[in-house]
């Protein structure tokens, strides 16, 4: 996901879902109140969360992207509004932006859900592309594009979860928020530079 806060520079964001391999592990030393905490807990998904954005700061020499902001709002032009789990900037190319969903893999039934992405057979190859949303703050265009990504990540088109109905993919729902949230936080980013060159001219 990539931003802005220069006149005539694109805003352009990717966006990631990230699954879950598995729950926090439960002690056996809990008592059955902490016991019954700590699966209230696991069941909101925050956990996997924060193990997400820890592990994006502890090995963030490598892949050059840190944590902008957590838990971040956003709105849409249609009203629609939530929040994005983790935005992250790019260290080098400081326009960019990656917004990232975090999901666990087990329902509220309990059930251990796996994610299935389907690959073609003989292309398993990692890509390093991504769709993007550049946005111009100056004469406020906006466009989907196909830009390169670093680290590279396996690409398919089809995810099949246990539970999914066949005409409504939980994925595709995932996913259409997230997109709204994406367009939602360009939105909000265009207002910033479009404020700060009113307020700088000069910049």
């Amino acid at each position: 996901m990539v931003w802005t806060t220069q006149a005539g520079g694109p805003f352009c964001f990717v966006t990631a879902i990230v699954t879950q391999p598995k729950m926090a592990d439960e002690k056996s030393t809990l008592n059955a109140d902490d016991s019954s905490a700590l699966k209230q807990v696991n069941r909101s998904g925050y956990p996997f969360q924060l193990k997400v954005e820890y592990d994006i700061r502890s090995s963030e020499k490598n892949h050059h992207w840190s944590v902008a902001s957590r838990e971040h709002p956003w709105t849409s032009h249609e009203g629609k509004s939530g929040f994005i789990d983790l935005v992250l900037k790019h260290n080098e190319y400081s326009t960019f932006r990656l917004v990232i969903e975090c999901k666990r893999v087990k329902a509220d039934d309990a059930r251990q859900l796996r994610w299935l992405f389907l690959v073609e057979n003989g292309k398993s190859d990692f890509m390093e592309r991504a769709s993007s949303f550049e946005a111009e703050s100056d004469i406020s265009a906006k466009v989907w594009d196909v830009v390169r990504v670093t680290p590279a990540s396996l690409e398919s088109e089809f995810c099949v979860l246990q539970g999914d109905e066949p005409r409504r993919s939980l994925l595709e729902a995932i996913a259409k928020e997230l997109l709204e949230a994406t367009e939602g936080l360009a939105q909000e980013e265009i207002a910033v530079a479009q404020s700060v060159q009113e307020s700088h001219p000069s910049l």
